[in-house]
């Protein structure tokens, strides 16, 4: 009796069953129910089973489990909001026994395509442009797509590959500076499952003019200050070295400008004041023709 006792101290009955189990892989977003078979070494009974993130119940045997006989947890895993390689655990309390049956449980969950898809910045002249995705699948767990849905602007999307591709494309409708901002929802479907999946899709078409800095400060001082500011625009290629006019909306101070192209696409234009900077603040702007386009820029300065 003795030794039985020391061996019942030494190996508690939660040591005599398993402590890890690698589950298979499941798509990200569906629930899947995993059947974990053991073989307790003594009679045991199970009281009560608490889950882990990601659990969202467990199936276990009732009554006297006998020794040497095989029973199953049925462990029911929500991979939603998860992907790649996760854990969570079981805690088993077993009658007569004061410390817990703990599973550790291992899996990989795998999307079926990225959740985020980022354009970037879009110079216009490169439109319509294209990102092909492939549909990620598990072996033994085939899917396809069944359908595609997309709400927001920019971009549309359709099925390739008999199903097994999804084609992004920017929208035909995207001119300079526009958004794309759109949420493309793909229905797949298997043999005994289907699954839903939302994809993002984001990016920005650049401005026809990229103005660097977007205003011209001549900052604090006196009225009588002379100062040269320089500003660069980056035109479209349909826009190059185009004809420029620069005109003034200031009342005062007089501004003077010189400018030159410094590749086809980059234009230097140099504002320098030719008068004094009236007391108080200064808040008008200059306009830089390109062209028959109009840059606005705006022009800043604060005079004690």
């Amino acid at each position: 009796m003795f030794l039985l006792m020391l061996l019942l101290i030494a190996y508690p009955i939660g040591a005599q069953l398993p402590s890890e189990v690698v589950l298979d892989s499941v798509y990200s977003g569906q629930n899947t129910i995993h059947s974990i078979a053991f073989k307790p070494t003594t009679d045991i009974e199970i009281e009560n089973v608490q889950t882990g993130c990601g659990c969202t119940g467990v199936e276990f045997p009732k009554g006297v489990l006998k020794a040497g006989e095989e029973y199953h947890l049925k462990v029911d895993v929500n991979t939603a909001n998860i992907v790649g390689p996760f854990k969570s655990h079981v805690a088993v309390k077993i009658a007569g026994e004061d410390s817990l049956w703990n599973l550790s449980l291992q899996a990989q969950a795998v999307s079926p395509f990225p959740a985020e898809i980022d354009f970037g910045e879009i110079d216009f002249t490169t439109l319509p442009l294209e990102r092909h995705l492939s549909l990620a699948q598990i072996a033994n767990q085939p899917l396809a797509i069944d359908s595609v849905a997309v709400q927001g602007e920019g971009v549309v999307a359709y099925p390739t590959d008999a199903g097994t591709g999804l084609l992004l494309r920017t929208d035909e409708a995207l001119t300079w500076g526009r958004r794309i901002d759109g949420l493309v929802e793909v229905h797949l479907a298997g043999s005994d499952r289907t699954l839903r999946q939302t994809v993002h899709v984001e990016g920005k078409v650049l401005d026809q003019f990229q103005v660097d800095p977007s205003a011209l400060s001549f900052g604090m001082g006196k009225p009588h200050r002379r100062q040269v500011k320089t500003v660069a625009v980056r035109v479209a290629p349909d826009a190059a070295r185009a004809p420029v006019r620069v005109q003034s909306k200031c009342p005062a101070p007089t501004f003077a400008f010189d400018w030159h192209w410094e590749t086809d696409r980059r234009l230097v234009v140099e504002v320098r004041n030719e008068s004094d900077f009236p007391t108080g603040q200064t808040d008008c702007e200059i306009i830089v023709h390109i062209g028959d386009d109009p840059v606005v820029i705006p022009i800043f300065a604060l005079t004690r």
